[in-house]
């Protein structure tokens, strides 16, 4: 997957503490919780949210590769 995200962010989906679903929408793990203001802010705040359109800027079909292999994310 094309680097769309920061640093931070990046490790974050590498960890599955977070995924963009098939619409766009920012989907963060419910379990995860964490003391760092940056990401409350930028990740557990924007849960549901939908980000720009990012088509042909992500791998499609790698991302639902990805999404399936997370077992908390919900479509």
């Amino acid at each position: 997957m094309p680097r769309i995200f920061r640093k931070t962010h990046h490790a974050a989906f590498d960890r599955n503490l977070f995924t963009i679903d098939s619409e766009y929408r920012v989907q963060v793990d419910p379990a995860f919780e964490t003391q760092s203001d940056l990401l409350q802010r930028t990740l557990v705040d924007r849960d549901g949210d939908r980000l720009a359109d990012l088509r042909g800027r992500v791998d499609e079909d790698r991302l639902a590769e990805h999404n399936a292999s997370v077992a908390w994310v919900t479509s």
